[in-house]
């Protein structure tokens, strides 16, 4: 689970699935191709990261 503080310096994440996403902090928080609108959100057993985007792992 990647956090909004830990995002900074890294290329890509490791989706639930064990797939990779690659990110991007050039212009705000980009994952996988897609702007994350709203981080951290807590969920019952971890946190999710919103965005308007579909995410599918390589």
């Amino acid at each position: 689970m990647v956090m909004a503080a830990d995002v900074a310096g890294i290329k890509e994440a490791t989706a639930m699935s064990g797939g990779k996403l690659p990110v991007d902090t050039s212009n705000g928080v980009n994952i996988g191709g897609a702007m994350v609108t709203s981080a951290d959100v807590g969920a019952s057993n971890s946190a999710i990261h919103i965005s308007g985007t579909v995410l599918l792992p390589r």
